[in-house]
């Protein structure tokens, strides 16, 4: 949901309105499937154990060749174990943020 990050009541329109305002993409069935076909290539070798949604923002990043701004080692993962392609950018070095 586009508002749960406003820090105060009176910031969730604005916020909700920059955010929709964003190009939108959208989860069907082609994005579900790349996102079904990685869990079972994870689970080839036991690594499946990745949070869904991660696997769904991947699958959508691979889908609409995106890349992802992240912060969480889970992307790698994916990435380096799966068919799913995307540019994995870390927003900080790994390790460097509390």
């Amino acid at each position: 949901m586009a508002g749960y990050s406003a820090r105060r009541s009176h910031d969730h329109p604005v916020l909700v309105e920059r955010l929709l305002a964003r190009p939108r993409v959208h989860f069907d069935s082609a994005v579900e499937d790349l996102a079904l076909d990685a869990q079972a290539e994870l689970a080839l070798s036991a690594q499946h154990r990745v949070p869904p949604v991660d696997l769904m923002i991947a699958a959508l990043a691979d889908h609409y060749s995106f890349g992802l701004l992240h912060y969480d080692s889970q992307f790698e993962h994916i990435r380096e174990r799966t068919n799913l392609s995307y540019d994995s950018i870390w927003l900080a070095p790994q390790g460097s943020l509390p």
